[in-house]
């Protein structure tokens, strides 16, 4: 008697579906909302590089006319069209709250690094020196080189750090930290912000 009443306790209690959903949504749901925020910060990481593109794009605009503004130098200048572009609140008198660098990363959230040539063939290029015995193809303390950009030092790279003059050749160089928070993309990149770099190569106007 004790066994057939039982049975359809057991039969009821199987099929009873209610809550169902709701268990499979208390488990499904934690995951869906970090994907959804992982996808939306791809997203925000993404358009940081367009307008750091863009920011460069608009300084090599500028900077190939020679123009000047009062009281202000052209690399001034050429850093407030950047910085307006990815984080307008860090300009004086800005009443945007839009910013895409973060400084959490370590070290300055945005650098720009201008260098002129005077003949394109130079870009890039190490300052000649003469290589004395051993020789060993690389620049060593104490040999004579050439001081093309007029720093006093020898240099990696001859190009003068300014925007240049007339018919130069100008290379943009622009690094940028955004900060990363989804913890899946921090896994992925293996840090809590993602470096962008825009590259730009002009050739100034003549003016």
């Amino acid at each position: 008697m004790g066994l057939s009443r039982m049975a359809p306790l057991r039969t009821t209690w199987a099929s009873d579906c209610r809550g169902v959903a709701a268990i499979e949504f208390a488990i499904a749901a934690p995951i869906v909302i970090l994907l959804l925020i992982t996808l939306f910060e791809m997203g925000f990481l993404l358009t940081g590089g367009i307008f750091l593109e863009a920011g460069a794009r608009s300084a090599g605009r500028y900077g190939i006319t020679g123009a000047s503004s009062p009281g202000k130098t052209r690399d001034e200048v050429i850093r407030e069209i950047i910085v307006g572009r990815v984080c307008p609140s860090a300009l004086p008198a800005s009443t945007s709250s839009l910013c895409f660098w973060t400084s959490s990363g370590g070290g300055e959230p945005l650098q720009i690094l201008v260098r002129a040539y005077a003949d394109p063939r130079n870009v890039g290029q190490p300052e000649p020196f003469s290589d004395l015995p051993p020789e060993n193809g690389i620049y060593d303390a104490g040999e004579v080189f050439t001081d093309v950009n007029g720093n006093q030092q020898w240099d990696a790279d001859m190009g003068v750090a300014s925007a240049g003059g007339a018919g130069d050749v100008v290379v943009y160089e622009v690094t940028m930290l955004q900060a990363i928070h989804s913890p899946l993309l921090r896994a992925a990149v293996g840090s809590s912000a993602f470096s962008h770099r825009a590259n730009l190569v002009v050739r100034n106007e003549p003016f």
